[in-house]
């Protein structure tokens, strides 16, 4: 939770990520366009004090180190987030990695802190988002019975209506637990000649 109250995302939005002004601030693991998106629980707001009084009463009063893995293109974001951390004493380590060296490491284990940047258009149910960020190689980190068994439910519910309200409960838990933070969308730009036409037929 301490983590979570140091970051700022607003200003990480605002300064950092590409086309900031029109991404838009994330409070679970879904987008609003998303299918089955539906959460109650939000993150806590931004409060650095608060964070720090956090760490001395978990007797970290002097904050502790971690490494810090982030995919390569997203160097920057991870370091902002890192500066943030070491206002509240924890020293983050920013480790810059391919997709193959990710998924190496996490497949072994040896992630202690990590981010994870996906378009949404990848991801357009929340089941996939969530087999994505909390299934397979990802399972060991969490170790929580109840993410696995919404998860299977969720992905065997054909109504969206109960289906959406079994991933607020697994939507809800991750804030609630403090497991994944969710920080922005990340804008996607398309480079095109002034020839292309869209049909919309």
């Amino acid at each position: 939770k301490a983590i979570w109250m140091a970051i700022d995302r607003d200003a990480i939005i605002k300064y950092v990520i590409p086309g900031g002004e029109v991404a838009m601030k994330l409070d679970a693991l879904c987008f609003p366009s998303t299918i089955a998106c539906k959460y109650t629980a939000k993150p806590p707001s931004y409060d650095p004090d608060g964070a720090k009084k956090l760490l001395i009463e978990a007797g970290y009063a002097n904050g502790f180190d971690m490494e810090y893995d982030v995919p390569a293109p997203s160097k920057a974001i991870g370091e902002a987030i890192a500066g943030q951390l070491l206002k509240i004493g924890v020293r983050a380590k920013v480790n810059p990695n391919t997709m193959q060296l990710y998924r190496r490491k996490q497949g072994d284990g040896k992630l202690e802190a990590w981010s994870r940047v996906f378009p949404t258009g990848s991801f357009p149910d929340a089941d996939n988002i969530v087999g994505v960020l909390f299934d397979g190689p990802v399972i060991p980190y969490f170790n929580d019975d109840s993410l696995q068994t919404w998860m299977t439910e969720g992905a065997q519910e054909i109504d969206i209506a109960k289906r959406s309200e079994i991933y607020r409960k697994f939507f809800d838990r991750v804030n609630e637990q403090f497991y994944s933070l969710p920080i922005s969308s990340i804008p996607t730009a398309n480079v095109h000649s002034k020839d292309v036409r869209i049909e919309t037929n």
